[in-house]
């Protein structure tokens, strides 16, 4: 069976890290024909080794680009004309092609899946909502394209599965698991130290996409700092350049707490693990998420977590989190302040959030789930 694996529109946030992982784990099967369609984000993330290999093709403009993306969805056509894949997976879903092979497209995309009225809040930009909004109906428009749709949950199986009319049987759900290293990393980490070894530093690990709410966290700084007697650094890893930074950075100046809220910029996964290792709390203030990998990847890095009382985190975290009222900034510092305040809470809930990854399929059981999958449905057809 070949099958070939498009990854060129994931090109920000953990969407990088699925493709890596996916890559990484496929290499172990070599009964199957693999080729790699890749983003500059994944390419760069790649060994020297699979950066020469002739099946990984790297496409420098992401497919979802309505103009730039012209040359990439033309050579991206051209390749499965050439190579004749079976199936071809899309990571990275919608593809914005209409190949003529068999297409099983991830589909992970909040917005279009399972969109609540509050996140709609963080678009204050009235051009900018209708941009978001013109932009969901054209990747729902391709989404029903696809043969078949793979999702990470029930909820979003059912979001879906009403907002496109694809039938049922066309959508299968695989749950979400964190890259290996951040396992790996993780069992080397001592339980008896994690409280004691680390400071007060915070970990918001997050793409700049408006609706993780990071603008609050000037804010949340402010209330620990002032009302609650806490200094706590929180660490971004936002592009420098982006509006969204500056936004933040500003609040921080005008609130006087720009020495407690730092930008370390984008960070490849090795960087990942080594913020993490040094935090001793991750702090999403996300407002909509199918399944965010950085709350495994905290689980697995054996740092708790506090977020948003909302549905999918819950779905995401069950009880090994704390979760504050959403864009209530005192909340939020109140229930970091507790988690700090308290061990007997803070071990327990990295107990919790252990016991939890491991209810999760391993990356292995996963991917042999998934390549049933493929078979099964390359047989059917």
């Amino acid at each position: 069976m070949k099958i070939l694996v498009n990854a060129s529109t994931l090109v920000i946030g953990g969407g990088i890290q699925i493709g890596l992982s996916f890559i990484q784990e496929s290499l172990r099967i070599t009964s199957v024909d693999w080729i790699y369609l890749v983003s500059p984000g994944i390419y760069s993330n790649l060994d020297h080794r699979l950066q020469s290999d002739c099946r990984v093709i790297l496409i420098k403009d992401s497919p979802a680009k309505l103009l730039k993306g012209y040359a990439s969805r033309k050579k991206l056509y051209s390749i499965c004309k050439k190579i004749k894949p079976s199936i071809v997976y899309s990571i990275g879903f919608p593809s914005y092609i209409l190949f003529n092979e068999i297409e099983i497209g991830r589909y992970t995309n909040p917005w279009e899946i399972n969109s609540p009225p509050l996140p709609w809040d963080t678009i204050k930009n009235p051009l900018s909502k209708i941009i978001t909004k013109a932009g969901i109906k054209y990747r729902l428009l391709w989404a029903r394209k696809a043969n078949f749709i793979e999702t990470q949950t029930e909820t979003a199986k059912k979001g879906i599965i009403r907002n496109t009319g694809i039938e049922p049987e066309r959508v299968f759900v695989i749950p979400n698991n964190p890259n290996k290293v951040f396992i790996e990393n993780g069992l080397k980490e001592r339980f008896e130290l994690l409280y004691e070894k680390k400071g007060n530093i915070a970990f918001c690990l997050s793409a700049p996409y408006a609706h993780k709410n990071l603008e609050l966290i000037p804010e949340v700084a402010y209330w620990l700092c002032n009302k609650f007697n806490k200094r706590v650094s929180f660490i971004l890893t936002l592009p420098k350049d982006s509006e969204l930074w500056r936004n933040i950075e500003k609040e921080a100046e005008r609130l006087n707490v720009n020495n407690l809220v730092t930008n370390v910029g984008v960070l490849k996964v090795n960087e990942c693990i080594e913020y993490y290792k040094k935090s001793k709390i991750v702090f999403l203030p996300t407002l909509l998420e199918v399944f965010s990998a950085t709350y495994l990847e905290a689980m697995a890095m054996k740092v708790p977590i506090v977020t948003t009382d909302l549905e999918f985190a819950h779905d995401n975290c069950k009880d090994a989190a704390i979760y504050y009222e959403p864009r209530n900034s005192k909340d939020a510092a109140l229930k970091i302040r507790t988690l700090l305040d308290d061990r007997y809470l803070y071990e327990e809930k990295v107990r919790k959030g252990v016991k939890i990854l491991n209810s999760y399929p391993t990356i292995e059981e996963k991917f042999t789930l998934l390549l049933q999958t493929f078979i099964k449905i390359t047989a059917d057809v």
